[in-house]
């Protein structure tokens, strides 16, 4: 996990809760089949506000919804700029 924590897409669980395909999401969203997965597999490492947007108005929901932040582990912990530059807040 990166030292700021991550955000991660809860888009295979949001399929499922609305009985839609990804087939079906593909098509409607107009976003490829092999991206739909992708993102289902949280292998993507950046997503367009545009797909974003896409995908929240066909599963009809929010963007916090679609996306999950997971805090860093160690949130006290400096940061390598940090320790080098000094800066502590």
């Amino acid at each position: 996990m990166d030292e700021f924590g991550k955000v991660t897409l809860n888009l295979e669980k949001l399929i499922q809760e609305k009985g839609i395909s990804k087939t079906q999401l593909s098509y409607k969203a107009e976003i490829s089949h092999t991206q739909i997965n992708r993102f289902c597999k949280n292998d993507v490492a950046r997503i367009d506000l545009n797909t974003i947007a896409r995908l929240c108005h066909i599963l009809k929901c929010n963007v916090a919804d679609l996306l999950i932040y997971e805090p860093a582990e160690n949130p006290g912990v400096q940061t390598e700029k940090q320790r080098v530059k000094g800066n502590v807040e």
